[in-house]
């Protein structure tokens, strides 16, 4: 497991440095997407708890990379599709399972919101859906009459989704009007300085100076919307195909926030080539809140230590989620595998070719 995190880190690192050369990030906007991304209370508490497949969480950059592309008038033929499916790909390979979900949603919503995004969108679905089929089709075999997982409740109030970025809360439940939910899926702390940094540059300034942009506040409104209360309960019992995984809605926000401290850091860099770096005062500030920033960080770190979870915590930990083991012949499941790896083969084969076929006709940025 600490291998595997290690590697996933290590390609985690690689995505932010591709986002710093295309963005031409600085040292300081680099190291702001560095600490927030890989530091942030939802990946470090999740880590404490032991969701392992939590490294899918690592691939994300990527994901966003694609998105802004496109975003930014970006060819968004065959071969940005299949970039996009290789990344669903991956995360379903490493059972990340919810991340996939959760980005097709957004880039759902995207869609909704900008029609002209409709095509590529639906491509991506489809061909994320068929690619990942040796890991979709076992599954969905076994669980298409439902998960039979229980629905947990999501943040409290508005205040309480502030809350997570804001306070640092050591490991603990939570008592819910749905029952208790762990310390762990309500958060996303980033520290004062940090949630300002990334309300400032991410939503205020990217809002005023990146017009093609705005479009991404709307998907991520809605995914916070429907990370409150009870407001995503109707979806997760209307029995749609993979909704009904979904236990923990305040899952929801965190491709938002992988945006916005995407998009802060990309601020900061204009911030600081609009300044011209001619203030030593505002070097001096920007040194100071990154060091603030990481003080805050490494003390979340501290706190969800596993020596520091309590008895009583640990106990009900272990009571959240019942795993029965069972007795199944294999053939089925076999078959299962065994057919689902034969689509993926057969559409990896497809998409690579288009994409080659579409290089020699639109030349190789297509």
């Amino acid at each position: 497991m600490l291998i595997n995190l290690w590697i996933f880190f290590t390609i985690g690192f690689i995505s932010l440095l591709l986002i710093r050369r295309r963005y031409h990030l600085s040292l300081a906007s680099f190291t702001a997407v560095f600490l927030l991304f890989n530091f942030n209370g939802h990946i470090t508490a999740h880590y404490a708890v032991g969701h392992m497949e939590w490294v899918g969480y690592f691939l994300l950059p990527f994901f966003v990379l694609l998105v802004l592309q496109m975003l930014e008038g970006g060819k968004n033929g065959w071969g940005w599709v299949f970039s996009m499916a290789l990344i669903m790909l991956a995360l379903n390979l490493q059972g990340a399972v919810h991340f996939p979900l959760w980005c097709m949603v957004f880039l759902l919503l995207l869609a909704v919101f900008q029609p002209r995004y409709w095509v590529p969108v639906i491509k991506v679905i489809i061909v994320s859906v068929l690619l990942s089929m040796i890991r979709i089709l076992p599954p969905a075999i076994e669980y298409y009459k439902g998960g039979g997982i229980h629905f947990i409740f999501g943040f409290l109030s508005v205040s309480h989704m502030f809350d997570s970025f804001l306070v640092l809360h050591p490991p603990y439940i939570l008592d819910t009007p749905s029952g208790q939910i762990g310390g762990w899926e309500v958060d996303y702390y980033l520290g004062l300085i940090g949630f300002m940094f990334m309300i400032y540059f991410g939503v205020i300034r990217n809002w005023v100076n990146e017009k093609s942009y705005r479009i991404l506040y709307f998907p991520m409104l809605v995914m916070a919307f429907f990370s409150l209360g009870d407001a995503f309960r109707p979806i997760f019992n209307s029995h749609i195909p993979f909704m009904d995984s979904q236990r923990a809605p305040t899952r929801f926000i965190l491709i938002p926030v992988v945006f916005l401290i995407i998009l802060a850091s990309i601020q900061l860099q204009n911030w600081i080539k609009d300044r011209n770096n001619d203030d030593w005062m505002e070097r001096v500030a920007v040194l100071f809140g990154l060091v603030f920033i990481g003080y805050d960080l490494f003390e979340h770190s501290r706190a969800w230590r596993l020596s520091n979870f309590s008895t009583n915590v640990l106990e009900r930990f272990t009571d959240v989620v019942r795993v029965p083991l069972v007795n199944r012949p294999d053939p089925p499941y076999t078959i299962s595998i065994i057919a689902g790896l034969m689509v993926t083969v057969l559409v990896s084969i497809v998409l690579a070719l288009l994409t080659l076929r579409e290089r020699k006709i639109t030349g190789p940025k297509s």
